[in-house]
Formats: structure tokens, sequence, C-alpha cells
């Protein structure tokens, strides 16, 4: 349904522009300045409230070459978390890169797909990864955020083959998010 619109282009797009969220103080759905490189007759990028991701954890399971992502995200506090999971195939016993995957309604673990959330982690070249989630709110409007995981969150443990990769930042976290509406 939506998948063009989380290629690589628009993940790199994003966490270009993490490192401006980072630095800006708006306030919720302030719009970015017109003459910035974000805005263009094509799309509008908007800050919007952060996302709550809760009891996050991920991991490379020993001996099995698998691993694994699991979470909630909440957008309000008047909305119920959707939780967000998934296993994944690894020879190197480490949290590698994982495609986009649906989520799942908090209450039904089951085929509860129809919250319209996905996420994906992305390792990167210099040992850092990063969790997207997006939220597709229409056709044209999707909503997303970028959470950075600095490499010494995600350190190797055990020695030989037990050695797997674990992921040991925070549980619990906001990320700031954008809305991006495609004209």
């Amino acid at each position: 349904m939506y998948h063009h619109l989380l290629r690589t282009p628009i993940l790199a797009f994003v966490i270009a522009l993490a490192t401006l969220i980072g630095a800006a103080r708006c306030s919720p759905l302030a719009p970015i300045a017109p003459d910035s490189d974000v805005a263009d007759s094509k799309h509008n990028v908007t800050i919007i409230p952060s996302f709550n991701v809760t009891k996050f954890a991920a991991a490379a399971m020993v001996l099995s070459h698998r691993n694994y992502y699991k979470f909630y995200v909440a957008y309000d506090s008047s909305e119920a978390p959707v939780h967000c999971w998934a296993v994944g195939t690894t020879l190197g016993e480490d949290l590698s890169s994982l495609p986009q995957t649906m989520c799942g309604d908090a209450g039904n673990d089951d085929d509860g797909y129809d919250t319209g959330v996905s996420f994906q982690w992305v390792r990167k070249r210099d040992g850092s990864s990063a969790l997207v989630v997006a939220r597709q709110i229409s056709d044209s409007v999707l909503d997303e955020a970028v959470y950075i995981v600095p490499r010494n969150d995600t350190p190797v443990l055990g020695q030989g083959k037990f050695r797997h990769q674990v992921y040991a930042g925070p549980e619990n976290f906001t990320v700031k998010a954008l809305r991006f509406q495609f004209y």
C-alpha cells in the first residue's frame, strides 16, 4: 500500500532531518520554514508530537542465527499503544537490518495488522543503528520518527559460539516525529 514511501531515499531524507529536528526548538505542529531544504512543491514536512516507545528490547539469540525486536509505541496518551515485534535472521549473531515490518494491535498479536504502523531497524556502517517508526495516515500523509541508537547501546556479549549482540540502551524513550504530506 505505501511501501513506495519508505524506500531508501525517503529513509535517508528522514535520518538527515533527525539531526535538524534535534537542534530545533519548535512547538508541536509548527511548520518547517518554507525556505528550508525540506519544503518544496511536492511535499511538506511538519514537526508533530513525539512518539512514545516503551518496553523496547532487541537481541540476537545465541546459537540460533535469529534476532528479535519488540516494543510498544503510542502517539498520545488517549490512544492504546501499538505492539511492534519481529524475528529476523542473522548469520553473525548480531542486530542486523530488518526490513519494514507491520505492527499489530496491542490487544491482538495474531494478525491484527490494521494499525497503519510499521517499523524497521537499519544498521549503519559506523556501527550505530536507526529505529524507524512510521504511521500511515492516508495515501498522501505519513508520520515518521527516527531514533538513532549509538553503537555503545548495542554491545556484543559472550565469546566464541556464545557471542551475540544485544540492545542495552533505554527501554522507554520518546522520539521526535515528522509528518510528510505528499502532493
